[in-house]
């Protein structure tokens, strides 16, 4: 099972008398791309300015690569890259100059290093033209790769398809999935391309009015609907719900999670207070079921889900809400 690289445990962040953000506990894990979705004001960027310590929490702890953000604060974020909004940089200063500023920032003099971020974003062409003239995506690029000179274990990415056409987006698709799942970095990304992210993302959470409604697996569900590799399918197992237990104590989903062998909390999620989700074929399905019963954990039932990101989306925030 892959190491959380970040940690959110019950952050709270209020501003006035509105909560912002409301206890909400999430994680991203080494090589996977995590999507972060909500309507406007929901929640998504406040959390985003926290992790990368713009902004610090009421009440909650965040942790980064083992580092507690509050009282450990220059050893967590040197494990963050990260653009929030549009990238910064000088206008009247090149691309690389810009580069070569922002790795003294982080102690970095290896020219080398900004070579490789520099083709690794596709700038290799024009890093040396002045920033000024530079079309929001290319600057979108060097933002990319000021993030990636210092080598985080966690990028934070707050919509980065702004200003890309539907090439560049390709190219960005590709070049994060590499670096999750060549190169062990956590991905964080929030964006209202819902079609991107469904191709682009290994698991999505889904915010509105500052509490974390829903975290789920994408990617592979569509493949396994169609037949495709392994016969890989999602399901949704839903736990007894309380009120149907007659006054019993009846274990949620995190308490049917710590049930399971080690080996199978990485492929199992808990997607509400009594329910789990997971990405498997037939026989895995047989074999999870039998060790939840096993384990004393009475079902309810179990779906297998064939709906797309958007459907997910409007049913869990009700609809009719602007994403941004």
């Amino acid at each position: 099972m892959s190491e959380d690289v970040l940690k959110l445990k019950h952050i709270t962040k209020q501003f006035g008398r509105r909560k912002a953000v409301d206890d909400l506990t999430l994680s991203v894990r080494a090589g996977e791309i995590f999507g972060f979705l909500g309507p406007n004001g929901a929640g998504k960027t406040t959390t985003i300015k926290m992790v990368m310590g713009f902004l610090f929490e009421d009440t909650g702890h965040i942790e980064i690569g083992g580092f507690d953000l509050r009282h450990q604060y220059e050893k967590a974020m040197a494990q963050v890259g990260g653009i929030v909004e549009n990238p910064e940089m000088y206008g009247q200063f090149s691309g690389r100059q810009n580069l070569e500023m922002y790795a003294r920032l982080h102690g970095l003099k290896d020219r080398h290093r900004i070579d490789e971020v520099v083709r690794l974003v596709g700038m290799d062409k024009r890093i040396n033209e002045k920033v000024k003239r530079y079309s929001l995506g290319m600057k979108q690029r060097v933002g990319l790769a000021q993030a990636l000179v210092h080598r985080p274990r966690l990028l934070i990415l707050d919509e980065p398809t702004n200003g890309l056409d539907p090439d560049g987006i390709h190219q960005l698709r590709d070049l994060l999935k590499n670096l999750a799942h060549k190169e062990g970095v956590a991905v964080m990304v929030s964006s209202h391309q819902l079609a991107e992210m469904q191709m682009m993302c290994d698991r999505v959470g889904i915010i509105n009015q500052g509490r974390l409604l829903d975290v789920r697996p994408v990617g592979q569900a569509a493949a396994g609907e169609a037949g495709g590799e392994a016969g890989l399918r999602l399901y949704r197992i839903e736990l007894l719900p309380p009120e149907a237990a007659r006054g019993q104590t009846v274990p949620d989903a995190q308490e049917a999670l710590a049930a399971l062998p080690e080996g199978w909390r990485g492929l199992v999620h808990a997607v509400s207070g009594q329910a789990l989700e997971a990405e498997l074929d037939p026989q895995q399905l047989q074999e999870l079921l039998g060790l939840l019963l096993e384990a004393g954990i009475p079902l309810s039932q179990v779906l297998h889900s064939s709906r797309s990101l958007e459907d997910l989306y409007f049913s869990v925030t009700g609809g009719g809400q602007s994403l941004a």
